[in-house]
């Protein structure tokens, strides 16, 4: 399959983003083409700004999503929503294990989905999952959703650009 516009959903932790960055290769080298847009929390955007890999970079306020409150969680929430909608995305990697961002991708009309399928709860969300090993470095179990969609890795090198 060929998409147009990809969305990878990867919130934070420096060290988790740059093993991301096999995957982001990949989904890049496998469709040419496809616009791909990350969803990144605002303390580790300038790791994926420089990336060119990644086309547009979308940032949220990383303490309003993981602490805030519930009123400023749901406004993010449906904010991103309707941003996704609005993007009319092909395809959602998501590179997070919590049933929560593929809820969010599903929300946000996203018509496929790959990623962890890690409980019984993500599955419904997901079009795409595959169940990882806690043995499986993070590189490789990014890799494993990025093939959901079709893409082909290049190697497991690790990529970080600076502006």
């Amino acid at each position: 399959m060929e998409y147009k516009n990809i969305l990878i959903i990867k919130m934070g932790a420096l060290g988790d983003i740059i093993m991301s960055t096999p995957a982001f290769r990949a989904i890049k080298k496998s469709f040419p083409s496809a616009k791909i847009t990350i969803l990144t929390g605002r303390s580790v955007k300038d790791a994926v700004k420089g990336n060119p890999d990644i086309d547009r970079v979308i940032e949220v306020d990383d303490f309003v999503f993981f602490k805030g409150s519930l009123p400023a969680k749901l406004s993010m929430v449906s904010g991103l929503v309707r941003l996704f909608r609005a993007g009319r995305f092909d395809a959602a990697a998501i590179f997070h294990r919590d049933w929560r961002y593929a809820l969010l991708a599903m929300l946000g009309g996203i018509p496929v989905r790959a990623g962890f399928e890690r409980s019984a709860v993500a599955k419904p969300f997901l079009t795409r999952g595959v169940k990882i090993s806690g043995r499986a470095h993070h590189s490789n179990q990014y890799l494993q959703v990025a093939r959901l969609l079709g893409a082909v890795e290049d190697g497991l090198d690790a990529d970080f650009f600076i502006e």
